[in-house]
């Protein structure tokens, strides 16, 4: 099977997972009201591992502090991307992570009779039960667990997201040829002045995740996850590659035209510090005008003025032997 094949595939699934959780709500760390500390993994030396207990602790800048919470209920861990779970299948006893299974004891609701101002209670769709912090006065190192709901301070809590604001997409040019096909060098690349800390980069892909604008092109959940997952990968990603454009976006042959890679920019809202990040994603068109259309989404023209709106999963099992009608660059090394 074709490299970009096996790639293609892999994104069907993860789209097909991400249709399940439905759009991301809202995330970040997870702040208690009674005492002000935030609910915490306690992983291992060895990182991320099932049944990791989940405790109350100070609010740090670290990812296992940061969570997302999706449409159908789910709060996720956006470093093991495992989900805050009930020990017991009745949705009662002891929160851990573990593996997201799409069961109710693993999804959680914030009724709005049960909040004050930004802090909510969780509760669990399976038992009627409240996440609640053993004790009552939430003080560091304490377990969490499921209980009869109160109304208490030490059962609301409420996210406290990040400082970036929403990230705006574009397609950036990288060459043309009016006389055939079009080859460059095409590079991860990330401008920011300052190291990205493992927790700025989990804070970004969720912002990405949570939806990112492009132009006046509406870009769907499973997009934005998409993208949000090619982000992840990039903070590994740092050889320069090679990329060809051989057909337009509608399976043509590329006779003249231009590459153009995508480009992704947002900032911080404490001090406007832009980060700026281009990834090993391009488009090839027939003409020197920006392609119309958002990344992973297909271009109807060989000049990327319409967009086919199918999701990928969909259009690879219609078309199986086609190329991928987004060009996520092949990992040839350049010569």
């Amino acid at each position: 099977m074709a490299r970009y094949e096996i790639r293609n595939l892999v994104i069907t699934v993860l789209q097909q997972e991400q249709m399940e959780k439905g759009q991301l709500v809202t995330h970040g760390r997870i702040q208690v009201q009674e005492s002000g500390l935030c609910l915490d993994v306690q992983s291992g030396s060895l990182g991320p591992r099932l049944a990791d207990n989940v405790r109350i602790y100070n609010c740090e800048d670290n990812p296992d502090q940061y969570f997302g919470f999706y449409e159908n209920g789910e709060i996720v861990n956006e470093k093991s991307r495992m989900c805050l779970n009930v020990a017991g299948f009745d949705g009662r006893g002891n929160i851990d992570m573990y593996a997201c299974d799409y069961f109710d004891d693993q999804r959680w609701y914030r009724p709005t009779q049960l909040c004050d101002g930004d802090y909510c209670s969780f509760l669990n769709k399976k038992s009627g039960d409240c996440l609640n912090v053993h004790g009552t006065k939430a003080t560091s190192n304490l377990d969490v667990y499921s209980h009869s709901c109160t109304g208490e301070r030490d059962q609301r809590f409420k996210f406290v997201t990040g400082t970036w604001v929403t990230p705006t997409a574009s397609w950036s040019l990288v060459g043309c040829n009016e006389n055939g096909e079009v080859t460059q060098s095409i590079s991860n690349t990330i401008r920011y002045s300052k190291s990205i800390s493992e927790s700025t980069a989990i804070e970004i892909g969720a912002e990405i995740e949570a939806g990112y604008a492009f132009g006046s092109v509406t870009v769907s959940t499973t997009f934005s996850y998409s993208l949000a997952q090619e982000w992840t990968e990039s903070q590994e990603q740092s050889e320069e590659i090679t990329f060809t454009c051989q057909v337009y976006d509608n399976d043509q042959p590329f006779l003249r035209g231009c590459m153009w890679q995508l480009k992704l920019t947002t900032e911080e809202t404490t001090n406007d510090d832009e980060l700026v990040w281009k990834p090993q994603i391009v488009k090839c068109t027939s003409g020197n005008t920006a392609p119309t259309c958002p990344p992973f989404t297909r271009c109807q023209d060989t000049a990327c003025t319409m967009c086919e709106s199918t999701v990928f999963g969909k259009m690879k099992r219609k078309h199986n032997a086609k190329r991928s009608f987004w060009k996520k660059v092949s990992k040839t090394l350049k010569s």
